[in-house]
């Protein structure tokens, strides 16, 4: 099946035939390749860190002559507001419900020891030796890691993981309605005597 026009076919593998060639060819199902979202500046279809490098090459940049491409908010300046806004669709394009957060070097949706000593081991409030990219501690997009950098990772730091909420396990209810029933048997206790 012809998905995209152009006379190609997409095999399972993602890879094209465009029937140029002669014997017998076996295909497992026709494929389209997938959609690359707005945060996949590289050409994959998915938004990591390699995007995030693409955005900061450009960051600080007006919009032409930067490709609009980078502008995710559309305000004709590719800034930190577009790192905010790659963040969470990066974020919604890899299944998560809720942005990635400053701090995450790996983006792993945890912000841990491993972010920390990534953002150490590069500290350079100068930007002496940069510019710095995301996987370095550079949280902002300013070509140095510096304290703006290790607040977010701070302000951020959860080693459990963040993006879900927490679930109240039943015996943690359990306890809290015995204590609930407890000071109100004693509130009454007092009152009475």
């Amino acid at each position: 099946m012809d998905s995209d026009g152009a006379g190609n076919i997409y095999l399972a593998n993602g890879s094209a035939w465009n029937g140029n060639s002669s014997g017998t060819h076996k295909f497992a199902a026709a494929v389209p390749p997938a959609p690359s979202g707005p945060c996949a500046f590289d050409g994959d279809t998915s938004c990591n860190t390699a995007d995030l490098d693409a955005l900061y090459a450009v960051l600080g940049t007006d919009v032409p002559p930067t490709d609009a491409l980078f502008d995710l908010n559309s305000d004709n300046l590719v800034d930190a507001a577009d790192l905010t806004e790659w963040l969470s669709q990066a974020a919604l394009i890899n299944g998560h419900g809720s942005a990635y957060l400053r701090g995450d070097t790996g983006l792993d949706r945890d912000i841990d020891l491993s972010d920390y000593n990534a953002l150490a081991a590069n500290f350079d409030p100068n930007g002496t030796y940069g510019p710095y990219l995301w996987l370095a501690g550079n949280f902002d997009g300013d070509d140095d890691v510096d304290l703006t950098d290790y607040n977010s990772l701070a302000g951020n730091f959860n080693p459990l993981g963040y993006g879900t909420a927490a679930v109240p396990e039943p015996a943690a209810a359990l306890l809290a309605l015995l204590a609930l029933l407890l000071a109100s048997a004693s509130g009454r206790l007092s009152n009475s005597g």
